[in-house]
């Protein structure tokens, strides 16, 4: 780019940000000035010098509120090309400037919107190329006149800075400092403003009142500027240029707010508590506003901080951190506590302050006290302590995906009776945990609460009733459809259909076969359902019933046992019973009793009686009590799972008599 058109680029923007901080739109000045709105728009773009000399003088005056630095310069003030500037000494009068404000990197950096890094390399040499809003921001920031940046010629604001000492007025609280500071700054002429609210013409008593409603003075629900807009039937972005204007009034000078430096001493005095609890310690100093307003009022007015306050942590339930008055550098720990708490309480129901001390310790790299933990429990809502020693606690009912009382409710919503504790307890420590893969999430804590710390809770719940201390029952009735997995409520109906007990056997034949579940599914729900209650070896029922004594010796009897006794008759033949597993009888796998090796000898044996063909016994070395081509036989006999049969094997024919039992003649 040539480098007069370069500056012609950079008069241009200067005129843009200067009309836009009178809050002047485009039409308005290019009525003011009698040219055609197309023809000032090219001006904000690239202002030449024909242009220049024609109404620089005009634009001056309609700019006239602005100090002579501040206004736009004329063609022979233009900032010099780039061959004439030195980037260097532009940007360590830059950086000379901030530390002489006392502000740090990260707030300036912050206020314009760039990086640490990015503004430590303006600060070592100023970019050639102005960089626009963002240039405009950092002259904002430093209290200096559109161009300063680029001027050397421009005079220190250090010399003009300007004192409003408002020590001596009889101002009770912040928000009537912040009022005081709005009426100072509502009207346009130095020379005639004041802090008396009174005296001022009903143009600026608008504008005065604007600026507090920004800042909190009437509460923080009117800060919003489309609020602060419906109040005087104005738009959102016009409320935003007053304000805007009435901030840029403000640079150059210092106000001395002897409430507000009160407000400050007391922060850094603050022990770590939650902002509520100051505030309402400090309720007659703040006057009404919060202390975040009060803080956003300094930072942006003053140029300086009142306090260091952490941001609300929001999640899917109740349990959000309320903003606290911490320390710098510690915001890390405030969201790494309610993390780590809520983290394992979805997991166990209840967090213990060692553990969570310890989850966030890794989460960020350091040791952190146990103190420090104990005093960000304070500013969680719904935190609760459990236990007496102040080690268990929560964060209340409403904790999203609490393991817990998920499983106490689908426990309690299919039990025909009150629940005790000990078998809620129990079916806690059955239920399946979430887990997450390492790279998405961490890993939930794996450790269950004392059964004293599953009572607590439950007794906390709303949706529960206590009987006799113990035991429990749902409030409201709850539909099993509503809080069971269509896997679980599956398998108990089929409990129900069988009185109240079933065997594996029959989940294989309903689920498997039919291809509804397949084998992993149907044992991850029998084995971690906190619904389901193992009733025995393979026997199944639902937690929460009664035993059913006819239902359960059914179940029992189909149930494949191998501890059948081994019978050796004085005619040498060997007798001993047997009956296959559905598994088996699918799976192509019949064992008979390791006694019966014992006995006789390993080899092939021609069947008889139900099931007729050849068998071998005892000849699969990894499994020497495996039959092998029995299955096979079986199947074609149709005998089903559980059968009860009669084996008689002669060792020396080699036969084997297969029989029903229910088929034998009494003795």
């Amino acid at each position: 780019m040539p480098r007069d058109k370069k500056k012609y680029l950079d008069a241009a923007t200067r005129l843009k940000s200067l009309r836009e901080a009178k809050g002047i739109s485009v039409q308005e000045l290019a009525e003011k000035l009698g040219v055609s709105t197309a023809r000032y728009r090219t001006w904000e773009k690239i202002f030449g010098p024909l242009p220049q000399r024609q109404y620089g003088d005009a634009i001056n005056r309609i700019l006239s509120d602005f100090d002579t630095e501040s206004r736009w310069p004329e063609a022979d003030d233009s900032p010099p090309s780039s061959g004439n500037l030195n980037f260097n000494e532009l940007g360590n009068r830059a950086a000379k400037r901030r530390e002489s404000l006392n502000f740090s990197k990260a707030y300036v950096a912050g206020k314009i919107g760039v990086s640490d890094p990015t503004l430590k390399s303006w600060e070592t040499s100023l970019p050639e190329r102005h960089r626009g809003d963002k240039e405009d921001a950092w002259e904002d920031v430093l209290y200096v006149p559109r161009g300063w940046l680029r001027h050397l010629s421009f005079s220190n604001p250090e010399s003009h800075m300007k004192v409003f000492d408002f020590t001596d007025s009889e101002f009770n609280s912040v928000a009537d400092e912040i009022r005081a500071v709005g009426s100072w700054l509502s009207r346009q002429h130095a020379a005639t403003r004041t802090w008396n609210f009174d005296v001022l013409s009903e143009q600026e008593r608008r504008r005065a009142i604007m600026f507090a409603d920004r800042y909190g003075v009437s509460g923080e629900d009117k800060t919003i500027l489309q609020v602060i807009g419906d109040r005087f039937g104005l738009t959102r972005e016009r409320v935003r240029q007053i304000i805007d204007g009435m901030t840029n009034r403000a640079r150059g000078g210092q106000f001395n707010l002897p409430k507000l430096a009160q407000l400050k001493a007391a922060v850094s005095t603050a022990e770590l508590c939650a902002v509520t609890e100051f505030q309402a310690a400090y309720r007659d100093l703040l006057g009404g506003v919060s202390l975040a307003d009060a803080d956003r009022f300094a930072r942006e007015i003053l140029g300086f901080s009142v306090a260091s306050i952490s941001e609300r942590a929001f999640g899917h339930a109740n349990s959000s951190l309320q903003p606290m008055i911490i320390e710098p550098g510690t915001q890390e720990i405030v969201i790494a506590v309610r993390a780590a708490s809520l983290r394992m309480i979805r997991s166990c129901g209840a967090a213990h302050i060692l553990f969570v001390t310890g989850l966030v310790s890794e989460a960020i790299g350091k040791a952190v006290a146990l103190a420090s933990v104990r005093g960000v429990l304070f500013a969680i809502d719904g935190m609760e302590w459990l236990t007496q020693d102040e080690d268990w606690f929560w964060l209340g009912p409403d904790t999203a995906n609490n393991r817990v009382l998920e499983s106490v409710r689908k426990v309690l919503a299919a039990a025909s009776r009150k629940v005790d504790v000990e078998d809620l307890h129990q079916a806690v420590c059955r239920s399946r945990r979430a887990y997450y893969k390492s790279d998405i999430r961490a890993q939930p804590p794996e450790i269950e609460v004392p059964q004293e710390v599953l009572r607590e809770i439950l007794l906390r719940v709303p949706w529960l009733s206590v009987i006799q201390m113990n035991d429990f029952i749902l409030t409201e009735d709850v539909a099993v459809e509503d809080v069971l997995n269509s896997s679980e409520l599956a398998i108990v109906r089929v409990i129900e259909e069988h009185g109240g007990a079933a065997a594996r056997q029959v989940f294989n034949k309903r689920f498997v076969d039919t291809g509804m579940f397949s084998v992993p599914n149907l044992q991850i729900v029998l084995t971690s359902s906190p619904v389901i209650r193992q009733l025995g070896y393979g026997i199944y029922g639902v937690r929460g019933t009664e035993l059913p004594q006819k239902a359960f010796s059914a179940a029992h009897a189909s149930v494949t046992r191998f501890a059948s006794p081994v019978d050796m008759k004085e005619d040498g033949w060997c007798e001993f019973t047997f009956s296959i597993s559905e598994a088996g009888l699918r799976n192509n796998i019949a064992d008979i009793p390791r006694g019966v090796l014992k006995v006789i000898p390993r080899g092939i044996y021609s069947a008889e009686g139900v099931a007729t063909g050849t068998i071998s016994l005892g000849t699969i070395p990894s499994a020497p009590n495996r039959t092998s081509g029995l299955v096979v036989l079986l199947r074609k006999a149709d005998i089903q799972p559980g059968e009860r049969l009669l084996f008689r094997i002669h060792p020396e024919s080699m036969r084997a008599v297969i029989s029903r039992v229910e088929q034998l003649e009494p003795s």
